[in-house]
């Protein structure tokens, strides 16, 4: 890490047990003085972008039928769209450039894109989103809830969800088995 948590990946500490963000892997999109945000890029819901698609009015996705990921415990009934942008397809003005290849929006024209096929090829629909207040993610950091690493497009897109978390942390050098949940006095 360069010093920088956003952009960047927040891997849940194998000791976490809140819920909400037990093995979660979180893509920071934005970190500074007022707080943090991010989307959890790893947790399934039982929701299916067809039907998301369908509360909204804009008809079936055909080949699109993806799952929606859970963003986090933080608005849960708004969604994002978490996408690598595609050439050839025009830019969403509403995006929120993470990176060069990594955007986050919520604008329902880039949904509406996605639906008719149109879309970027890589996303991830999440409902939902994770937030902390000002320095309230550096505590945990410092207690060790969250390991903060570089962010890797590919874990946040295109691993398998259920790879997610322990492919974080190898890139880390940590295997889960391998860490203690408590803490000793010497």
């Amino acid at each position: 890490m360069d010093g920088r948590l956003a952009p960047g990946l927040l891997v849940a500490a194998p000791s976490l047990n809140d819920p909400n963000f037990v093995r979660a892997l979180v893509l920071l999109v934005t970190h500074g003085t007022e707080g943090a945000l991010g989307f959890i890029v790893n947790r399934p819901t039982d929701v299916r972008l067809s039907q998301v698609l369908s509360n909204m009015g804009l008809g079936p996705a055909p080949g699109h039928d993806s799952i929606v990921l859970e963003g986090g415990p933080v608005r849960r009934e708004a969604g994002w769209i978490v996408y690598a942008p595609a050439r050839g397809v025009d830019a969403d003005p509403e995006a929120l450039a993470v990176t060069d290849r990594l955007h986050v929006t919520a604008s329902r024209k880039t949904l509406e894109a996605i639906g008719r096929g149109e879309g970027p090829l890589r996303y991830h629909v999440v409902l939902g989103c994770a937030g902390w207040g000002p320095g309230q993610l550096e505590a945990e950091i410092a207690a060790g809830v969250w390991v903060p690493t570089d962010l890797e497009e590919s874990i946040a897109l295109d691993t398998p969800l259920e790879l997610r978390w322990t492919s974080a942390l190898a890139r880390l050098g940590i295997h889960p088995a391998f860490i203690s949940s408590t803490v000793s006095k010497a």
